[in-house]
């Protein structure tokens, strides 16, 4: 059985994660890291926190894009972007970006 989580009025960090909730980019999110996913898809990549989107993990921020996109194919788009990204600042190798990216396309 998970842990329950309780968010009191006046808490500057309500998800618990250590970031103050004026600076979290995933306020309500407490960062439960595992493997990335998206849906049911594990993508079988560790999982790790966002530098420039404090309080996010990949995964939230996957779901972030999702909340936002059009369509599949934005969605899928965006997610590369995303990963090229965590790629060039050294925080992903280029082999797992392709099951990240199927995780997405497939869900």
């Amino acid at each position: 059985m998970g842990k329950i989580r309780r968010f009191w009025p006046g808490d500057p960090d309500d998800d618990n994660d250590g970031v103050e909730d004026v600076d979290d980019v995933c306020p309500s999110t407490p960062i439960e890291l595992g493997n990335i996913g998206y849906a049911a898809c594990d993508a079988g990549v560790e999982d790790f926190l966002v530098i420039d989107q404090p309080g996010c993990s990949v995964s939230q921020q996957i779901q972030r894009l999702a909340a936002g996109a059009k369509n599949k194919g934005q969605l899928v788009s965006r997610v590369a972007e995303l990963l090229t990204d965590l790629q060039i600042q050294g925080l992903l190798q280029p082999q797992e970006n392709g099951p990240i990216e199927t995780c997405v396309a497939q869900n």
